[in-house]
C-alpha cells in the first residue's frame, strides 16, 4: 500500500539523472573532450540528489511528506520510512548509471548496457525471492533493498566496460 507512495517521492530525484545520459552523449564530444566537465557535474548532480532525498528520508520532514502532503495514516506513514531510506542513494545511482550508458553510446559500445540490464534485472528478482521468501521482509522494505542493490550490480558491471573503454583515451597523447 505504501511502495507507490515511496516510490513516487523517490521518482521525483531520480528523475533527474533519467535524461542526463542523452546530455552525456550530446556534449561529451568525438575525442570525450566532454569527459572531465560531465564527471564533475555527475558528482555534484548525484551527490545533491541523494542529499536531497536523504534530508527528507532522514529527519522529520518524511512524517510530514508522508502523513501531510501524502495523506497516508500515521501506521502507514511509520511504515514507509525505512523503505524510503533505504532508497535514498538509488537517485545517485541513477545519474551514475545515465552517465555510464552515456559514454558507452557515445562510443558504440552498447552491448555492456544490455548486459548491465539484464545483471540487474536478474539481480532484483533472486533478492526479491530472497528477501521475500527466505528472510520474510515486508514487501516494501524488500522491494527497496532488492531494487538498490540491482541498480547498484547494474553501476560496478558498468564501471569496469567503461573504465576499459576509456583506456585508450586516457593513453592517447594529449
Amino acid at each position: 500500500a505504501v511502495f507507490p507512495v515511496i516510490h513516487s517521492l523517490v521518482f521525483i530525484f531520480r528523475s533527474m539523472g533519467l535524461s542526463f545520459m542523452e546530455v552525456t552523449v550530446a556534449l561529451m564530444g568525438k575525442k570525450l573532450e566532454g569527459y572531465r566537465p560531465l564527471r564533475k557535474f555527475t558528482i555534484i548532480l548525484g551527490t545533491s540528489v541523494v542529499a536531497l532525498l536523504g534530508i527528507i528520508a532522514f529527519t522529520p520532514l518524511s512524517t510530514f511528506w508522508f502523513h501531510t502532503v501524502s495523506g497516508l495514516s500515521t501506521e502507514l506513514t511509520r511504515f514507509a520510512i525505512l523503505p524510503t531510506q533505504i532508497f535514498t542513494i538509488i537517485a545517485g545511482l541513477s545519474v551514475l548509471l545515465s552517465f555510464q550508458r552515456g559514454i558507452l553510446v557515445n562510443l558504440r559500445r552498447t552491448a555492456p548496457i544490455t548486459l548491465a540490464t539484464i545483471l540487474e534485472v536478474t539481480g532484483i528478482m533472486l533478492l526479491l525471492w530472497l528477501t521475500i521468501s527466505v528472510l520474510h521482509w515486508t514487501g516494501a522494505v524488500a522491494a527497496a533493498f532488492s531494487l538498490v542493490l540491482g541498480r547498484m550490480l547494474a553501476n560496478i558491471y558498468l564501471s569496469f566496460s567503461v573504465s576499459h573503454s576509456l583506456k585508450p583515451y586516457k593513453e592517447s597523447p594529449k
